[in-house]
């Protein structure tokens, strides 16, 4: 895919980190994209407001307040408003990226009380909820409407916890190879309708998360191992990687691409074609 003044893009979890980051990057290639987060008002008028204050962008970014744990008919309204925001009979390219990791953590030594294995439970769900379901919601969702209008991309968002365990987040480990496998799953068929889907798994990047992953004892080694929080400039690398190989076809054997992103490396981990 290149992006171009005609490109039109739907990111979620888009007001910081990784997918703002992103739409950055479109919006400076002369893309529309629409930035969607459950962030209040005030987040998203700073989200919008660092999106524009680097300099003179070509393009131009919206925001719309969406919940990825929304219901199927919640995502396809969405979907109409965004036709509607960007003046488009078209979206171009769909971004599943809002993720969460769950904080209360997972290993207890000590007898939890019914309270606290509440709390416990309901964070497991919305990890769940919001990882997994939202992705799934949101890939059907766009799968169909990319059928009608004669293709486009999807870029699912997983991590390396879902392509290697991760024991000091299991759930969130979990979650992670859920989008892999889920993604790996669909695209066969949604090729068949020119929609062409990706995984990117970056490792820990320079954010709220990654910053909560670097100060956690149980998971430093492995951002240390990893070449330590990449900047998120970085994992942008990754989608113009895919956005390039998605305009070769001989780039990669069959559809489903999931790309492992970190400081050290860009490799495909499937299908297994090792460096390109």
């Amino acid at each position: 895919m290149r992006i171009t003044h005609k490109t039109t893009a739907v990111i979620t979890g888009g007001a910081n980190g990784i997918g703002l980051a992103l739409s950055r990057h479109i919006v400076e290639k002369g893309g529309r994209v629409l930035v969607l987060d459950i962030v209040d008002s005030k987040v998203q008028s700073c989200a919008m407001e660092s999106l524009i204050s680097p300099g003179p962008l070509v393009g131009s970014a919206h925001y719309l307040q969406f919940d990825v744990t929304s219901d199927l008919a919640g995502h396809e309204k969405m979907w109409e408003r965004a036709l509607e925001i960007l003046r488009t009979d078209r979206i171009d390219l769909m971004v599943n990226n809002a993720g969460v990791l769950e904080h209360k953590g997972f290993y207890s030594n000590e007898p939890e009380s019914a309270k606290v294995l509440q709390e416990r439970s309901r964070e497991f769900d919305r990890v769940m909820e919001i990882n997994v379901l939202g992705v799934i919601r949101g890939t059907k969702v766009a799968m169909a409407r990319m059928r009608d209008q004669g293709g486009g991309l999807i870029i699912n968002v997983a991590s390396s916890a879902g392509l290697y365990p991760m024991d000091a987040a299991p759930v969130y480990s979990a979650s992670k190879f859920a989008v892999v496998g889920f993604s790996r799953s669909v695209a066969k068929a949604a090729a068949v309708s020119n929609v062409r889907i990706f995984t990117i798994c970056p490792g820990f990047a320079d954010t709220a998360l990654g910053q909560a992953a670097l100060n956690d004892p149980t998971t430093k080694s492995l951002v240390v191992q990893v070449g330590g929080l990449m900047p998120v400039d970085r994992v942008v690398m990754g989608f113009k990687k895919i956005f390039k190989d998605d305009e070769d076809s001989a780039a990669l054997e069959g559809t489903g691409g999931v790309l492992r992103v970190n400081n050290l490396k860009f490799r495909y981990e499937y299908p297994r074609r090792g460096k390109l």
